[in-house]
């Protein structure tokens, strides 16, 4: 119903404008929230905000990282948002509308740039090309494993 064009006073079918696709990632647990604080040494019991971007693909390796069990980072499209080794480097998302993006550079193939609305976008371009070889990586790992039947054979450890 393009209601996100509505919402962030974009013409219809600006499906490039990365910023059309932006959704917020809320998760809201006091207990969780202190646990955070003293694992991270914080002082702070005020509200915590990581401002990165974030897909769908984020969620699952978000909450195993939480709750703290340890993941095979390879059976996931995404990163842990609290991950700090190179996680813009990691992280993009595939549209339905056929474009690779993060919150910088919309390409329609991963290497084409369409959009940004940065001045100097070449590493922001770069990194996104990386994002993609990465991501299409493990999609084929993990088709592997499902065509194959092997996820039976995972364990996951905490």
């Amino acid at each position: 119903d393009d209601i996100s064009y509505y919402y962030y006073n974009a013409v219809g079918g600006e499906y490039y404008k990365p910023y059309v696709f932006k959704t917020p990632f809320i998760i809201s647990n006091e207990e969780l929230k202190n646990k955070y604080i003293s694992e991270n040494s914080l002082q702070s019991k005020e509200r915590i905000v990581i401002d990165k971007f974030v897909s769908t693909y984020n969620i699952v390796p978000t909450l195993l990282d939480l709750f703290g069990y340890r993941y095979n980072s390879n059976m996931y499209l995404g990163t842990s948002v609290f991950s700090e080794n190179n996680y813009m480097k990691n992280n993009v998302f595939f549209s339905l509308q056929g474009g690779i993006f993060n919150d910088l550079v919309y390409t329609i193939n991963g290497y084409e740039l369409i959009y940004t609305e940065l001045d100097e976008y070449e590493d922001e371009l770069n990194d996104v090309r990386e994002a993609s070889e990465v991501f299409l990586k493990k999609l084929k790992y993990i088709e592997y494993i499902y065509n194959y039947k092997l996820f039976g054979k995972i364990t996951f450890e905490k």
